[in-house]
C-alpha cells in the first residue's frame, strides 16, 4: 500500500512533470497512429494502381537494399511472356529524384515505352504523349505541373540535362499525377 500511496502523492505533488509525461505519451501515441495510417494509405494507393492496371505480378531482382535501383535483364521479358497464363509483359523503369529548384523531393520518374498500356490509360490535358525517338522530352503529371508552374513547351532540368515538357497528363493514380514520364530508353541512358 505504501508504494501506491507514494506513487499517487508523486503525481499530485509534481503536477507539471505529470502533465508533461501525459502530454508526451499522447503525442507519441498520436504520431504512431498517424504513421501507421499513412503507411496503410501508401500501401492501398499502390495496390489500387496495380489493380487498375490489371497487374498481378511485379518482377524485381531479389535482395538489395534499394529495390527501385535494382533492374531485371530485359531479355527475360519474352521468356516471361511465354509462360502459361501471362497475357502481357510491360517493361518499365522507376527512379526518385529531387527538384530542388521547386523545393520538391522524392519526385517519381517513370520510364515507359511509347505504346505502353500505361501511356494509353492516362488522359492528356495538354500537349501530346511521347513517341519513339523523343529524346530529351517528358510528360508531367497534372499535380507536378501545378506545383512547378511548368507548361507544355517549358524546359525542366534533371539528371543535369534539359528536358522539354511535351505533355501534361492526368492519371487515376495519385503517384502518377505527381510524377514525370520519359521514354524508358532515356531513363536507362540517364
Amino acid at each position: 500500500m505504501r508504494l501506491l500511496t507514494m506513487s499517487l502523492k508523486n503525481l499530485t505533488r509534481r503536477r507539471m512533470r505529470s502533465l508533461l509525461t501525459i502530454g508526451g505519451l499522447a503525442i507519441a501515441v498520436a504520431a504512431l497512429v498517424a504513421l501507421v495510417g499513412m503507411a496503410g494509405g501508401f500501401e492501398r494507393s499502390f495496390l489500387d494502381l496495380y489493380q487498375e492496371r490489371g497487374a498481378d505480378l511485379v518482377v524485381q531482382r531479389a535482395g538489395g537494399a534499394l529495390q527501385l535501383a535494382s533492374g531485371v535483364d530485359e531479355r527475360l521479358g519474352p521468356r516471361m511472356a511465354a509462360l502459361p497464363h501471362v497475357q502481357q509483359v510491360i517493361a518499365g523503369l522507376m527512379d526518385v529524384i529531387a527538384l530542388e529548384k521547386y523545393d520538391l523531393f522524392a519526385v517519381i520518374v517513370n520510364g515507359w515505352e511509347p505504346g505502353s498500356p500505361v501511356i494509353k490509360q492516362i488522359k492528356v490535358d495538354s500537349g501530346r504523349v511521347f513517341t519513339a525517338g523523343d529524346a530529351h522530352k517528358l510528360m508531367l503529371g497534372r499535380v507536378l505541373a501545378a506545383n512547378t508552374g511548368l507548361k507544355v513547351g517549358d524546359t525542366l532540368e534533371f539528371y543535369g540535362e534539359p528536358f522539354e515538357v511535351i505533355g501534361i497528363f492526368e492519371s487515376s493514380s495519385v503517384y502518377e499525377n505527381g510524377a514525370i514520364f520519359v521514354l524508358r530508353s532515356e531513363l536507362q541512358r540517364l
